[in-house]
């Protein structure tokens, strides 16, 4: 069993956030057609002086279709966006049914973003996914679809307790083509903990990968309280910042934008740096200086 020595500090916001109500359409998962955005507070001028954002697509679990596919969420997806990214969540789902074929609506808002209004915010070249549960399936099937990665330049995925095999086998073993987060717990009575794992071994592509198991975590980890606790939102946050916003040089030193938090080691790390208990924690092909530059 890991400990963690070191207590997390809490997150510092840097943009007040907003939400929108969009209509996509399009959905495979057909019952709803809308989706929900997370973003900056920020005026058309701060974007033109500070730069566009980075763009998120979140995929939801089996138990939230609708407007739980955001409110059950919420913590994480206003995390994000008060660091800088602008979140996009579906609401599409086929409940009580499986969705096999989220993955294809995770696609859709991606897609369906570049030509709306708010395009003019959202750096395009800078593209993150990321889902729970069932949600959590269709990110990783979309990490490893080829021509989806190129044309919408996605850089990073983050599945937490994602259902490949377990409960039911609705995704194929695939390998990521991007740097991937499988996260699981202990407790995880839905999906299992070893299937998150299996998933994770039989990741064999270059890309870097981490694997965290958070001791006594259960399947609603990741979502608001009293179900979760939400102690996977600094990392979902950080993983992000490696990979999408990157190492960075200034006259003085690299700024790891988050590669250290999640890949490294020390002080602050997933590993080895933070308050609570990990049953498992591993990762591999750890990105160096330059390779995740902007």
């Amino acid at each position: 069993m890991v400990h963690g020595a070191i207590a997390l500090t809490a997150l510092a916001e840097a943009y007040d956030v907003k939400t929108l109500n969009v209509t996509v359409g399009g959905y495979t998962c057909g019952e709803y057609k809308t989706a929900y955005l997370y973003l900056p507070d920020v005026s058309d001028w701060y974007v033109r002086l500070h730069g566009k954002f980075p763009l998120l697509a979140f995929a939801h679990g089996f138990n939230n279709p609708g407007t739980e596919a955001w409110h059950s969420y919420d913590g994480l997806l206003k995390s994000l966006a008060a660091e800088g990214y602008i979140v996009i969540v579906s609401t599409s789902s086929n409940f009580p049914l499986e969705c096999p074929t989220e993955w294809r609506d995770q696609l859709r808002d991606l897609e369906w973003i570049r030509a709306s209004k708010f395009a003019s915010k959202i750096d395009f070249t800078k593209t993150g996914i990321l889902g729970h549960s069932m949600g959590g399936g269709a990110t990783y099937h979309l990490a490893s679809n080829a021509s989806a990665v190129k044309a919408l330049s996605i850089g990073a995925a983050v599945m937490l307790h994602p259902q490949i095999k377990s409960p039911l086998p609705v995704q194929p073993y695939i390998s990521p083509l991007v740097p991937a987060f499988y996260g699981t717990g202990s407790a995880d009575i839905v999906v299992s903990p070893e299937s998150v794992k299996s998933a994770y071994d039989k990741d064999t592509t270059p890309a870097p990968k981490v694997f965290t198991e958070i001791d006594g975590a259960d399947h609603n980890e990741p979502m608001v309280q009293p179900w979760g606790k939400g102690r996977w939102t600094p990392y979902v946050i950080a993983m992000f910042d490696c990979h999408l916003k990157g190492w960075k040089h200034d006259d003085l030193n690299w700024h790891t934008g988050g590669c250290d938090k999640i890949y490294g080691s020390g002080s602050g790390s997933l590993c080895s740096g933070n308050d609570f208990e990990l049953k498992a924690c591993e990762f591999a092909n750890w990105p160096q200086p330059g390779e995740v530059l902007v």
